[in-house]
């Protein structure tokens, strides 16, 4: 049997149609040869077959409609040799055949709109992926256009990275990372071709789908289904079509995702950048830096670590990391980072016993640099298992990379204030340092007292023992000084053999009894013993006292101490 009218590949659908349901030799036997053909409700001869060579006589056997299918008539005939004797057989043979050809007709027309539903899908999804610049989004269209397709599929996501898809797909499994994969995922992943496996299930198999982007494979797509279907070379292409589309959507997604993260980082790291520089002191620098940290990591816990260069730590915010019993993990930190030169990235500090922070499941890990030398570090620290991913750990380094120089110049910024405000002889402050002070305790405090010493006899001490022991005198009344007042108290060389102590929000009987203290103990513990003679003056608020009044008034004082006997404390009103 030919066929005469072989367009498309729906004609070769009918023709196969007749095969199915026509034995040509019977046909050849009852009619001769014939033509017989399908028309459709417009007329058109959809198929038409003809076995044998019809001679110069035919005619066309008279057309009838047969039946009607969604609402289409269709019209069934033939063209025999008209001196056939069995035409009217004819007729009754196409009546008999009615059955065959209705039912087979509806199943193609069954699957001519599966195909329609089929590409109707396939375009509502592409238009949905290419619409969505959310991850999550293009894989949960993937995943409902797959299970609305193949309802009694079971599908599976394994990704390259956590796009937070749980919350809008959590009947599907759905995990993260090609650790611990089975052989067919990882050719899947790796090559970017579609495997099949089969199961311990009866008539099921599996197909593993590479969810495939220009620039690589961003995850596998496991849907294990009936092994008739998995075979099915149509039905894969159909997937495989499906999940390039999506799988080239994804990647736009994530190139969109990362562009605007990458632009929102680059302002972080830029206003960062920004305001460091334009600070120096410690405070500022670190308030700053855990104001950045918090807009991308909002719950943490930060410590700031300086390392000298003789391995001195010194902790710049957080008392927890100051604690005693913490100083041990600092310093393994510490060491891991002079032995590797790496940060740390800890998702469960339970598994790393080298690391034990009480209350806290995860760790980040920063070293800070400068010329290759162990600066300092910045450790972050959350309280659940795996808090921290892998973007805001790459994220932290930058920020630590280009904060560093901004710390270092903190320490010098710190070291030159320190130098400027400093005695460089006894290491106690400068008269500069000691007058601001005072300045501000006039203006914000109601009282104060000043007490001004000075060595006696020093000009002899230095004729008799020389000027090195003279300087060394100096510093052992300076510490003896420091060791007899209070930390907010402030004590400064004044000039030469004299020395100064300022004593906020404290009366004259107290500051007197300081000065005396002081004055005992420099004639007991120097070496050689000497004496200092120390002249005091006070202030109370609601009078009109001037810095240049108490100065005064102590220098007052202490001439008369010296012109009294020396090695005395005396008052001057």
């Amino acid at each position: 049997m030919k066929n005469i009218e072989l367009s498309s590949d729906e004609t070769a659908q009918y023709r196969r149609m007749w095969e199915d349901i026509l034995d040509t030799k019977e046909v050849r036997d009852l009619f001769g040869p014939c033509t017989l053909f399908l028309k459709n409700d417009h007329g058109e001869t959809v198929s038409a077959y003809t076995d044998g060579t019809l001679p110069e006589k035919t005619e066309t056997f008279k057309e009838e409609k047969l039946f009607q299918i969604e609402e289409r008539f269709w019209t069934a005939g033939a063209i025999i040799n008209r001196d056939q004797p069995n035409s009217t057989g004819l007729y009754f043979f196409l009546s008999g055949l009615i059955p065959f050809l209705k039912r087979r007709l509806q199943e193609q027309y069954r699957i001519g709109k599966e195909k329609d539903k089929r590409y109707a899908l396939m375009v509502q999804v592409t238009k949905k992926f290419h619409s969505s610049m959310k991850a999550a989004a293009v894989l949960k269209e993937i995943v409902q256009a797959l299970e609305f397709i193949y309802p009694d599929s079971r599908i599976a996501l394994h990704l390259a990275q956590d796009w937070e898809v749980h919350s809008d797909m959590g009947h599907i499994d759905c995990s993260f990372g090609f650790q611990n994969i089975n052989e067919k995922m990882q050719q899947t992943y790796l090559l970017g071709q579609i495997q099949t496996a089969d199961t311990e299930k009866e008539g099921i198999s599996v197909l593993y789908i590479p969810l495939l982007g220009k620039q690589g494979v961003y995850g596998v797509l496991s849907m294990e289904a009936g092994q008739q279907l998995v075979e099915d070379e149509k039905e894969r292409d159909y997937i495989k079509t499906l999940t390039d589309t999506g799988g080239s959507a994804l990647e736009n997604a994530e190139l969109y995702q990362q562009s605007r993260t990458l632009i929102k980082d680059l302002q972080l790291i830029n206003e960062t950048s920004h305001f460091l520089n334009s600070t120096r002191k410690f405070e500022e620098t670190v308030e700053s830096m855990q104001r950045q940290i918090e807009k991308f990591i909002p719950e943490s816990r930060q410590g700031y670590i300086l390392m000298d260069d003789v391995r001195n730590l010194r902790m710049l915010n957080d008392e927890y990391f100051q604690a005693p019993e913490r100083m041990e993990t600092i310093f393994r930190v510490m060491d891991y980072f002079e032995r590797n030169h790496e940060a740390v990235f800890t998702g469960d500090l339970l598994e790393e016993p080298s690391y034990h922070f009480d209350g806290f499941r995860s760790m980040m890990a920063v070293p800070m640099k400068q010329s290759d030398e162990l600066k300092g570090a910045v450790i972050v620290l959350g309280i659940e298992p795996k808090t921290f991913t892998f973007h805001q750990f790459k994220l932290l380094q930058s920020l630590v990379h280009h904060s560093t120089l901004a710390f270092m110049n903190a320490v010098l910024h710190e070291k030159l204030e320190k130098l400027v405000i400093t005695d460089h002889l006894t290491k106690l402050h400068s008269r500069r340092y000691l007058e601001q002070q005072m300045s501000d305790s006039l203006n914000k405090e109601n009282q104060g007292t000043f007490l001004l010493f000075d060595i006696d006899n020093f000009k002899s001490i230095n004729d008799n023992f020389g000027h090195q022991t003279g300087d060394s005198l100096i510093v052992q009344v300076g510490e003896i000084m420091e060791q007899n007042i209070r930390s907010q108290d402030t004590a400064a060389r004044w000039g030469g053999e004299e020395l100064a102590v300022y004593l906020p929000q404290t009366s004259l009987e107290a500051g007197r009894k300081v000065a005396d203290r002081i004055v005992r103990h420099v004639e007991t513990a120097s070496y050689p013993s000497v004496t200092i003679s120390c002249g005091a003056s006070s202030w109370i608020s609601g009078g009109e006292t001037t810095l240049h009044d108490l100065f005064l008034s102590a220098d007052q004082a202490l001439y008369r101490a010296k012109r009294e006997g020396k090695n005395q404390v005396v008052y001057e009103i």
